[in-house]
């Protein structure tokens, strides 16, 4: 089983596009008794259930089980009837699916959590909803991002155009790209042009501005993560005005941080640049390096203390936990031994 790198865990954006597993509205609409369901879809009923019980006590393994026979149940029953009853049956299959790859991703196995995401993409697609289409490209560009897939991500969220040239492992070890540098990245235009078909573009076309937030701050993490700082800053910037405008704190926390990781890793490319100035023997590069190092810091540390403070609001330990690392990181590169401190 492969397990979610660690070093990605944090990159990855923070979707709010389902805080929680699903309740399965679509259950609680028609009753089974009301609608004269027969023993087995009352007993999947009972199983969905059973499943949020156990994933919100932590049981995630428990919860797959009682999932997986629901599915099963289903599976095994003639449900075919009204055109209702079978989009009924389907929803309800797909929400299942959803569960199962969010549960899967919680455990740490990307590859079973992107099989039920395509399992759950392919439904959605027969019932030609394109606002969960489009949202659960994203969810599979996240996974596609936790396993290194940056390609494939790219395609998910933007279309085949913006993936054309890029590997799927392009991260460094020290996060900043194939080759430690900043990419120009000139070409790209921050999801301003994605395909109809891809999760920013079907978010576009819809309205589904939601969707669209939660689409460019995966579009901008992964070209941050490919080191074209000027799109990712670019693509960011504009899901955190949506989310700005809907109100969606969560969603300004991980922008925010994203663009103060843009900054820090522009600053760290800067002071590199400097030493080999120095190694060179070029003094004035050396100062005009330097300070441009010292401008990208200080620009890091506004968007994380805006970061951490709306994470406060939120209440959201591992999102304040998550800035205050990079806030650290900064503080100390800035030699801020009082902010360090409080810190």
């Amino acid at each position: 089983m492969r397990s979610f790198p660690k070093r990605f865990k944090s990159y990855i954006f923070i979707s709010l596009l389902v805080l929680t597993v699903s309740l399965s509205l679509w259950f609680g609409q028609a009753s089974p008794a009301a609608t004269g369901h027969s023993q087995p879809r009352r007993s999947v009923v009972a199983l969905v259930n059973q499943g949020v019980e156990r994933y919100q006590r932590g049981d995630f393994q428990g919860a797959i089980a009682s999932w997986q026979t629901a599915l099963s149940l289903y599976h095994g029953t003639n449900n075919r009837g009204t055109n209702n009853r079978e989009t009924s049956t389907l929803l309800t299959q797909a929400i299942l699916l959803e569960n199962l790859a969010r549960t899967y991703g919680e455990l740490g196995n990307p590859d079973r959590a992107l099989f039920y995401w395509q399992q759950s993409l392919r439904i959605q697609q027969q019932l030609s909803d394109r606002v969960k289409v489009g949202r659960l490209l994203t969810e599979q560009a996240q996974t596609h991002m936790a396993l290194g897939q940056y390609g494939q991500a790219l395609e998910k969220l933007c279309g085949s155009g913006m993936s054309d040239g890029l590997g799927h492992d392009g991260l460094g070890h020290d996060g900043l790209g194939h080759d430690g540098e900043e990419r120009d990245g000139a070409e790209r235009d921050g999801g301003e042009t994605c395909g109809d078909d891809s999760a920013v573009g079907i978010a576009m076309v819809v309205g589904d501005h939601l969707g669209e937030a939660a689409a460019l701050g995966s579009l901008g993490e992964v070209l941050r993560l490919q080191g074209f700082y000027p799109a990712a800053e670019q693509t960011l910037r504009r899901g955190m005005a949506i989310a700005t405008e809907l109100n969606q704190v969560a969603y300004q926390v991980a922008a925010n941080r994203g663009l103060g990781t843009i900054y820090q890793q522009r600053s760290q490319i800067s002071d590199r640049r400097a030493r080999d100035a120095e190694a060179r023997g070029d003094l004035s590069d050396v100062e005009k390096l330097t300070q441009q190092a010292g401008e990208y810091n200080a620009a890091a540390l506004i968007f994380l203390e805006t970061s951490l403070e709306a994470a406060r609001q939120t209440g959201d330990p591992q999102a304040q936990l998550q800035t205050l690392t990079l806030l650290v990181r900064t503080y100390h590169r800035a030699g801020d031994t009082i902010a360090l401190a409080q810190a």
